[in-house]
């Protein structure tokens, strides 16, 4: 028999030893008790268990939220980012479907359960008046009618048919309710507000119920709620005192006492913390000159140690970059200043990488504290965990049906109806022209508002401007709804601005005028002047000084109207009612009755404001509270009726028809089917030391899908002006969520250095850097150049923005200045 050496076994036996060991450890490790994935134990001992577990880096890529646009499974795994958003119109394609947005949530999902501890992130987006981003989503009125509707448990209904639709489209957080109270019509997010007066603004906050749920255990105040998979987050915005800037400038400055903000901006606050709201947002304006992104005091000492909240606090987009002045000048001391504040997450939105470097080296260097990061952290894994993510982080299609669904719509048109407010009704109390007969000759619907759903929806309405049109949702226009309303038997005449002589012929038995203010968000619809968008007085004089007429305001705030309502007949304050326009018609012609109240004094001239009720000088044309009413008339509910029923609708219009043709070689040319063709284009003002950019989507008709103009207020030379109209091409497509992209210019220095064929010049190399990669993001790219001559409609809108201060963005329109060179410039296709 063969021996072997003892050195030999001693060798093996030790080999074994080791590998029996590691073999135990490791199935040790696999059937280890991790706390944090048991459900049953209480979420404060998960919270805790999970934070020691983590690194810093993982615990700085939870306070990150990244548009969807810079967004992959690689990017939520690295970087364990916490959260996802989509801005405002940023979807994941042209006319997505909730199966299309379910697949995009659980994509980025699994990126962030495949990461070292499989924390899932949380998307948010912005559900104002609906699921608003979303293509044939319900779009109910915006705050300002709800307000009018004093009816906090609609509001509960219309925050549950929200959080059906939004969990529809696999999505758990929505950045509503806004809460802010609106003590300025001039302010551009007015319609935002429920009221003037804070307490219309409390009773309002129960729709957090029904976004959220109702918590079970009252005693649990200032911790949040959310009632399982068919409801989501909330987000209570902006802290605090937004709606009181000065002369009603969007993210300006907040002049007014301790006192002043706790009696009139600060209550919701305190309501919406007791009724369990998740999430904080903090405003961009600053309260007393001092930035709210950066105010310790009122986020860390008043809202988390004051009212007890201990939900996240999340800051706006790019909201802590507009702590300095220009914003991002040092992005170190604003991510300093922010998170010392009590900031929990911040809304990057693209730069993350910048974000976490910044705060890394910040808590390394002892700047920031690392318990202000456990703090920070433990707040979003409670939200996380309160909600069931890492129980059910995945979403399915269970809910699809939802979006859109007839009960939701039958609950939108309630709204409609409830939140409408009649001003005036006859030109004497013993002759009201309102409730309207619904058999009638001859009628005519006047007004740009009539038959445009987007302007009736107004802004955060599929893009973050709004659109106007017919072609980017699903509704029925206040016109339709009147055809499908009166008698079969009635003829309507449609014309949006008739001449007088054309109206004093017509023998019409009476006439409604639907006119008001285009779309807008934000900073775009501050306004000074508050005027009837044109030519809505002209149609007013024109129709109303020849026939009986009701005129509807679509707006987002009250309007200059005294000039005019001697004139007119009856008057109705629709607001902004979103996409069930029967909602009008079944008060116009008394299906139901007339029963909103102004939630917002409605005022004589703008020298008055601002002017609320309480004021001194309390001079209304139309007092806070006021509402006429009228009572349910004798005839039956009107209901939809089918194509051969409709009475006879004749619209009257001039459309220019789009052609098929192929241009000349030096004029514009059509993009191939499926593609979109993006001319841009920048213009100089050297007396205004300004710069013009103009942005046109076509597609392979020649048809404008979007169109953009906007002023820099900043000077530059010929090429970076080129530059920034290129940029803002590529934003805008990446924001509509377009992917076959074919872009083209008339500088062939931009072109190639698009095309990166030509090295970047100093001089706009740095603006063009980001943009080039984010062209890489899309499905299909091209770059051409073209002369001036076929780049006309682009220089126009570049040279339109000398006239503006803000970015305006058309959706399936063109400004009427721009028409004839559009025209010109598909004529020969």
């Amino acid at each position: 028999m063969r021996r072997v050496p003892l050195a030999v076994t001693m060798v093996r036996f030790s080999v074994q030893f080791v590998l029996l060991w590691w073999s135990c450890i490791a199935m040790a490790m696999a059937d280890e008790y991790v706390k944090y994935k048991d459900p049953k134990l209480p979420v404060g001992v998960r919270v805790e268990d999970l934070l020691r577990r983590m690194t810093l880096a993982e615990k700085i890529g939870q306070m990150v939220q990244v548009d969807r646009s810079v967004a992959t499974d690689e990017v939520m795994r690295n970087y364990s980012i916490g959260s996802v958003l989509s801005g405002g119109g940023s979807t994941p394609l042209l006319h997505a479907s909730a199966k299309d947005w379910v697949k995009m949530v659980n994509e980025f999902q699994k990126g962030s359960l495949s990461s070292r501890l499989g924390i899932p992130m949380i998307y948010g987006i912005d559900a104002v008046h609906g699921h608003n981003n979303v293509y044939e989503a319900t779009i109910f009125p915006h705050n300002i009618g709800l307000g009018a509707t004093r009816d906090p448990e609609l509001l509960r209904r219309i925050g549950d048919a929200t959080a059906l639709e939004v969990r529809a489209t696999g999505i758990p957080y929505v950045f509503a309710p806004c809460i802010a109270v609106c003590r300025d019509p001039r302010w551009g997010r007015c319609y935002e507000s429920y009221s003037e007066d804070p307490k219309i603004v409390r009773e309002m906050t129960d729709i957090i119920l029904g976004l959220q749920g109702e918590n079970p255990n009252s005693s649990l105040k200032g911790v949040p709620y959310v009632a399982g998979r068919n409801k989501v987050a909330a987000c209570a915005k902006h802290f605090v005192g937004d709606g009181g800037t000065t002369n009603g400038v969007n993210e300006n400055n907040t002049v007014i006492d301790m006192h002043g903000l706790l009696s009139i901006h600060m209550p919701a606050y305190t309501d919406s913390i007791s009724k369990g709201v998740s999430t904080i947002m903090v405003s961009y304006s600053s309260w007393n000159g001092e930035k709210m992104h950066a105010n310790g005091n009122l986020i860390t000492r008043f809202l988390k140690d004051s009212l007890k909240f201990k939900g996240f606090v999340i800051s706006d987009w790019e909201g802590i970059d507009r702590i300095t002045t220009p914003p991002h000048s040092n992005y170190t001391y604003s991510v300093q200043a922010a998170i010392l504040a009590g900031i929990d997450m911040v809304m990057v939105p693209y730069n993350y990488t910048e974000f976490i470097d910044d705060l890394t080296k910040l808590v390394k260097h002892k700047v920031i504290p690392m318990d202000r990061i456990d703090d920070a952290v433990s707040r979003i894994l409670l939200v996380k965990f309160t909600m069931g993510m890492f129980e059910n982080p995945l979403a399915d299609l269970s809910l699809i049906d939802q979006v859109g669904s007839q009960a939701h719509r039958n609950l939108a048109r309630e709204a409609v109806r409830k939140s409408l407010v009649l001003l005036k009704n006859g030109k004497s109390p013993d002759d009201p022209l309102l409730p309207l007969p619904k058999k009638a000759p001859r009628i005519l619907v006047a007004g740009s508002s009539a038959d445009n759903l987007g302007y009736q929806c107004g802004g955060w309405t599929i893009t973050w401007q709004g659109f106007s049109g017919n072609n980017y949702t699903t509704g029925t226009t206040i016109l339709n709804a009147i055809a499908s309303t009166v008698d079969k038997s009635s003829e309507i005449i449609h014309l949006e601005n008739p001449d007088v002589d054309y109206v004093k012929s017509g023998k019409f038995s009476y006439a409604i005028v639907v006119v008001g203010e285009y779309p807008y968000a934000e900073t775009a619809g501050d306004s000074p002047t508050l005027t009837i968008a044109d030519p809505g007085p002209t149609v007013i004089g024109n129709v109303c000084g020849a026939v009986k007429c009701v005129v509807v305001i679509i707006s987002g705030r009250p309007l200059v109207i005294e000039p005019y309502i001697s004139s007119i007949d009856a008057l109705v304050a629709a607001w902004l009612p979103g996409t069930e326009g029967q909602g009008v018609t079944d008060v116009l012609f008394g299906d139901y009755g007339f029963t909103g109240k102004l939630s917002r004094t409605w005022f004589k001239t703008v020298d008055q404001l601002p002017m609320n009720i309480g004021d001194s000088h309390y001079d209304p044309l139309f007092p806070f509270g006021f509402g006429l009413t009228t009572t349910k008339s004798t005839v039956t509910r009107s209901i939809s009726a089918s194509i051969d029923q409709r009475p006879s609708l004749l619209i009257i219009k001039n459309r220019t028809p789009g052609c098929n043709r192929r241009a000349s070689e030096v004029g514009w040319c059509a993009p191939a089917n499926g593609w979109l063709k993006i001319n841009f284009d920048g213009a100089l003002f050297k007396e205004l030391k300004a710069v013009g950019v103009g942005v046109v989507i076509r597609n392979h008709l020649g048809e404008v899908m979007a169109a953009l103009s906007e002023r820099l207020p900043f000077w530059v030379d010929s090429d970076c002006a080129e530059a920034y109209a290129a940029t803002k091409a590529v934003e805008l497509a990446r924001d509509l969520g377009f992917s076959d992209i074919h872009l083209e210019g008339d500088s062939l220095r931009i072109v190639k250095a698009l095309r990166e064929e030509a090295e970047f010049m100093s001089e706009y190399g740095h603006i063009l850097l980001q943009t080039v990669g984010a062209c890489k993001s899309f499905s299909r790219f091209h770059v051409s150049h073209v002369g001036r001559q076929g780049n006309g409609l682009a220089h126009g809108l570049a040279r339109m923005a000398r006239h503006q201060n803000y970015q305006q963005v058309w959706m399936g329109d063109l400004p009427a200045s721009l028409i004839a060179i559009a025209t010109s410039e598909v004529s020969s296709l």
